[in-house]
């Protein structure tokens, strides 16, 4: 449920940048910097340039922690309170997580779940990956067959444009 949230807002967020980027009435939902990422990259690939990778990383990681402090960290909260019995608890704060692209030897092992700073962390870490293995593979195993492959496509193209 928390990822369907962040990729619908991925989604809405490139969307709206791309028809009301300029709308003051916007920075009332995105803060101004991420604004201002999406919209160059937007910019570039409309013009067909290659984001430089300085500029694909400020994108993913204003993004990443604003999606962190505005979506993901109250809901991982709520879930984690509803977890009444000790030892799921503990467990479900520490999960190794291998995303589709990370090679053999890539995991993300989270101590606690419920640290935004360490989830950033992670998710800085994951684009490094991505950027290793290169961008092509990382699109290539997008979903094809779901909605244009969703905002995870949009993600990501926003990422590897």
């Amino acid at each position: 449920m928390i990822n369907r949230r962040v990729f619908i807002e991925v989604y809405t967020s490139y969307h709206l940048v791309a028809c009301c980027g300029e709308d003051p009435e916007l920075e009332t939902y995105l803060p101004r910097p991420l604004i201002t990422a999406i919209a160059a990259s937007q910019a570039a690939g409309a013009h067909g340039q290659s984001v430089p990778i300085d500029q694909k990383r400020e994108l993913y990681q204003r993004f990443f922690e604003w999606e962190q402090h505005a979506i993901v960290g109250q809901a991982v909260t709520d879930a984690v309170a509803r977890l009444d019995w000790p030892m799921v608890q503990w467990l479900a704060m520490k999960p190794v997580v291998r995303l589709g692209y990370f090679g053999a030897f890539d995991w993300l092992w989270f101590r606690r779940f419920d640290s935004t700073a360490e989830r950033i962390a992670s998710g800085q870490r994951s684009f490094e990956i991505a950027n290793r293995v290169g961008w092509s593979r990382v699109e290539a195993l997008l979903p094809s067959d779901q909605c244009d492959a969703g905002a995870v496509g949009y993600a990501a193209v926003a990422v590897t444009s």
